[in-house]
């Protein structure tokens, strides 16, 4: 399958991931927030962070993408950032 532009950009390995995992969890749709929020827009940000405990509390399941930690070495999560 050739993507194209969509595949080269930065944060695309996060999703591609995300939804990789997320389907073999049996899910067909993830929300993830660093691309679903527009946060240029403070209208939308404000309605975001107050809207986010329930979108939280509502879903199957939640994933942390955390960038500093290797799976490998789980003791890297007390120091993530």
């Amino acid at each position: 399958m050739q993507l194209g532009v969509a595949d080269k950009k930065v944060g695309y390995e996060k999703v591609n991931q995300t939804c990789l995992i997320a389907k073999s969890h049996g899910f067909n749709y993830v929300w993830i927030d660093t691309c679903c929020i527009d946060k240029t827009s403070s209208v939308e940000l404000s309605e975001a962070i107050n809207s986010i405990y329930h979108w939280y509390q509502e879903s199957g399941i939640c994933y942390a993408y955390l960038v500093d930690v290797l799976i490998s070495i789980p003791d890297q999560l007390s120091n993530s950032r």
